[in-house]
Formats: structure tokens, C-alpha cells, sequence
């Protein structure tokens, strides 16, 4: 049987999403309100999707500006 130490993590709380990027918790529900970083939750608990946030990440990346909240079409 695996330990929990092999299982990856699907499922990020905005508390560890903010710790992963060194940001405020705050700034990351700033990202979901304005729709830049989707989530969803699950209960009653925001999660947001580790690769949701990868993808995020790239966005920023690409467009060679700094991290921050995105421009909405």
C-alpha cells in the first residue's frame, strides 16, 4: 500500500497555492475572483487544481510580464 508521501497532491488549498508562489493568501483569491486562476470547491472548501496552476503559471510566463492578475478579454 502507498504512504501518503507517494500520493502527489490533485487538490491545492489558496493557503498552499499562495505559500507555492510566495504571496499573500489574499492576492490568490484575488487571482479567483477575477477569474485568472479557476477553482472550485469541494464541500465547502476552495480548492484549486495543481495543474490549473501550472497552466497559470505558463500563462504568465508567455506573456513575459510579470505575476499578477490577468487582463480579461
Amino acid at each position: 500500500m502507498a504512504s501518503d508521501a507517494e500520493v502527489p497532491k490533485l487538490l491545492l488549498s489558496t493557503h498552499e497555492v499562495a505559500r507555492a508562489l510566495g504571496v499573500s493568501e489574499r492576492f490568490v483569491k484575488q487571482l479567483i475572483h477575477a477569474g485568472s486562476l479557476p477553482s472550485f470547491k469541494v464541500g465547502r472548501l476552495r480548492r484549486i487544481d495543481a495543474g490549473d496552476l501550472r497552466a497559470w503559471i505558463e500563462r504568465q510566463r508567455a506573456a513575459g510580464r510579470p505575476v499578477g492578475l490577468e487582463e480579461q478579454p
